[in-house]
């Protein structure tokens, strides 16, 4: 089926249908949530009133009316607020402020690539993490969770708490955390009363979010040669502060925890003293963003210290309590703030009385979501909408080389494009309707679109179409030969098409509102929306399209006059063709003209030398040793004619030999005493015969050798 066809049915089918029927009488939850989970053009919708999870496959949602329910075979009896796929797709983890739990998903085969072959419902192995920890510790909060990004199993959880502890579990083991890390000097009691844990979140001292960055390999120890991957952990802090630590699923070492990481250029307030997420982007040098509840983003650049060399650089040091343990010291990192982003929660709305547009102060939490298709661009949802973020200068990033000084001097021309695609919340007075589900679909039947669910289950489906387009990678076998440019690509720096982009760059969007069903706009602030959406449409897009028509009218007339140039520079050339056309026919004839006078000239010059040669007077080398040649040659047919002489006469007297041999005439009768008389005179002569022939061959092998070869 074609691609754009499931973003139509998806908000209209069972699987969110159900949701709305099961879920309507539950009271709206203002906390914000994320309670899908996409893989592989499945989609996973947590439903909190059943406890379950209904799935199906995005690919096959217009032949395939009907959801299947995942049941959980140990319900959670904590609220939800997240599930997190791992990234083989086989597990879901579940988890909310008070437990978490992680569900193993069935294998998918038959029509439609259905789980178990079909079934409506399927019972599925829940395991609970740390269920007694949670269970005896009622007061501690779980803040995040996230899959670790090594592992050959992708079993390992790491969980942050508000004991301000960071922690690893296995699902082999779940019960008990299989590394423990305190993120504090002096350590927080598990018996904390719940208004000091307030106090204290609300002074920022206390770890909000983290997430893991690229792996390092390190020696295992100081002196072996084999080596493990090592993963950073960015913590982030709610007065801003940002730490590091190390962790590994495979090894266990005493994790290093380093903080909190300078942040340069410095700051009076530290970048925000209200932060609640951070994202690490996987690019190189890595890029950490830092999200406020102000709606203020950073977008740091981690490099190390100008006192080091690499990011890698590793010391060794023993832990006095173990000696089996080892510490890996990574060298410490300093956090470049490239720029600052802030986000519209709430929309500027221009009053009726004066034109001055007015900005709700209006604060929440802001998640943050990498994307799948691109490491330059990722996306925010709050209770107030859904923003998109893209990074152009993402790709120039290998410019930046380990030192602060290369940061200074990189081109921040570039500017991150934001897009509001998604707004809850236009004016403060508006009930709230947080998200509560975003997923972002990336397949090459399904295309690139970004799913959002807001509380009142309404399922917003966008395609992710972004004015920032990556160019392609430049090919081996172009790269090494440089483009011809001509003298109007030199004349104008930069493509028409990319200064028309630029020119074409809104600062400000007209989002998708979707307000809660309880919200009642009064006359006068719809009237304000109006105008705050049609100044939009007039700054941002009208006049910048007129601004666009006229560059382009410009350059059209440019064009033209240099059209005209190069017309009558074409005319002339081809009067010079003409004229050099015929030149060039005279000169082939008077060149053919003296090549033949040329060679008759050799010809003659030729028979002269040959000539003169002849009557000269003296011999030359050659002729001479042509001369003793025939000399020798002379001699030797000589002695060869004398040798041949001898031959012929021993030839001759060995036939007359021969013929006196063959006419001795025999006696008619011969009686037996001749008889016998005779065959001993044969006998005798036989054997004289034999001494002759003997001699005959000795002599003709004597004649040959003497006879010179020709």
């Amino acid at each position: 089926m074609a691609a754009p066809s499931w973003r139509k049915i998806l908000n209209d089918h069972e699987i969110i249908h159900n949701l709305r029927i099961t879920n309507e009488h539950i009271a709206t939850s203002l906390k914000i949530k994320n309670l899908i989970a996409l893989h592989d053009g499945d989609i996973y919708i947590w439903n909190s009133y059943s406890a379950c999870i209904s799935t199906i496959n995005l690919k096959f949602i217009a032949d395939y009316k009907n959801s299947q329910t995942l049941l959980c075979s140990v319900p959670p009896l904590f609220k939800v607020e997240k599930i997190l796929l791992n990234s083989t797709g086989t597990r879901i983890l579940a988890y909310g402020s008070n437990g978490i739990s992680a569900i193993e998903l069935p294998r998918r085969w038959g029509k439609y690539n259905l789980c178990e072959g079909g079934k409506s419902s399927i019972s599925c192995r829940t395991i609970p993490i740390g269920e007694r920890f949670f269970a005896s510790h009622s007061k501690v909060k779980l803040l995040h969770a996230a899959w670790h990004p090594g592992g050959e199993s992708h079993s390992h959880i790491a969980l942050l708490t508000s004991d301000c502890a960071f922690s690893l579990y296995d699902l082999n083991d779940a019960e008990v955390a299989e590394q423990y890390v305190t993120l504090s000097e002096n350590g927080v009691s598990l018996d904390v009363s719940s208004s000091k844990t307030h106090f204290n979140t609300a002074l920022g001292d206390q770890p909000v979010s983290f997430d893991f960055g690229s792996s390092i390999s390190v020696q295992t120890n100081r002196n072996s040669k084999s080596r493990i991957d090592v993963w950073p952990v960015y913590v982030l802090w709610g007065n801003g502060n940002v730490f590091r630590l190390l962790i590994s699923p495979k090894e266990k070492f005493q994790a290093n925890f380093v903080g909190p990481l300078a942040m340069l250029p410095p700051a009076e307030d530290n970048y925000g003293t209200d932060a609640c997420s951070i994202m690490c982007l996987d690019t190189q040098p890595p890029i950490l963003v830092i999200a406020t509840c102000e709606g203020n983003l950073y977008h740091c650049i981690v490099l190390p210290k100008d006192d080091c060399d690499t990011a890698s650089e590793i010391s060794w040091s023993i832990s006095e309590s173990n000696n089996t343990l080892w510490e890996p010291v990574v060298a410490e990192c300093t956090l470049y703030v490239y720029e600052k982003i802030e986000l519209e929660l709430s929309l500027t709305t221009v009053t009726l009385e004066s034109d001055d547009p007015v900005i709700d102060d209006y604060t929440c939490p802001v998640h943050l979501l990498k994307d799948k298709a691109t490491t330059s661009r990722y996306h925010c949802h709050h209770n107030a909408g859904v923003h998109t973020v893209a990074l152009p200068w993402t790709l120039n990033l290998e410019k930046i080389s380990d030192k602060l000084d290369s940061v200074a001097a990189f081109d921040h021309t570039e500017e991150a494009i934001v897009e509001h695609l998604i707004c809850t919340k236009p004016i403060s007075s508006s009930d709230e309707n947080p998200v509560v589900g975003l997923g972002i679909v990336s397949d090459t039947l399904l295309g690139t679109a970004l799913i959002c669910m807001t509380s009142t289950f309404q399922c917003i489906t966008l395609p992710l179409v972004s004015l920032f387009k990556p160019t392609a990678p430049v090919l081996m076998s172009s790269a090494e030969t440089k483009p011809r440019s001509s003298p109007k690509n030199r004349l104008y720096r930069e493509p028409f098409d990319q200064h028309i982009q630029k020119i074409l760059k809104r600062g400000t969007s007209n989002p998708i509102i979707k307000t809660s069903s309880k919200t009642d706009l009064q006359p006068q602030e719809c009237f304000q929306l109006l105008s705050r959406a049609t100044q939009v449409f007039r700054e941002e897009y009208i006049h910048k399209q007129d601004l666009a028509r006229e560059e382009i009218k410009r350059r059209v007339h440019i064009l033209r006059e240099q059209k005209k140039q190069q017309v009558n520079d074409v005319e002339l050339c081809l009067q010079s063709k003409g004229e050099l056309s015929n030149n060039a026919e005279n000169l082939a004839t008077k060149y053919d003209d003296i090549m033949y006078l040329q060679t008759a000239l050799v010809s003659r010059v030729e028979d002269v030398i040959r000539k003169v040669q002849k009557k000269v007077p003296i011999v030359s080398d050659a002729e001479k040793g042509m001369y003793r040649e025939l000399k020798a040659m002379e001699e030797s047919m000589k002695h060869l004619k004398n040798s041949l002489e001898q031959i012929k006469t021993k030839r001759d007297c060995q036939r007359r030999m021969i013929k006196q041999s063959e006419t001795t005439a025999k006696s008619p009768s011969i009686s037996n005493p001749q008889s016998t008389q005779i065959k001993s005179l044969l006998k005798d002569e036989g054997s004289k015969i034999c001494e002759l022939i003997k001699n005959v061959k000795l002599l003709q092998s004597q004649a040959d050798f003497a006879v010179p070869p020709v």
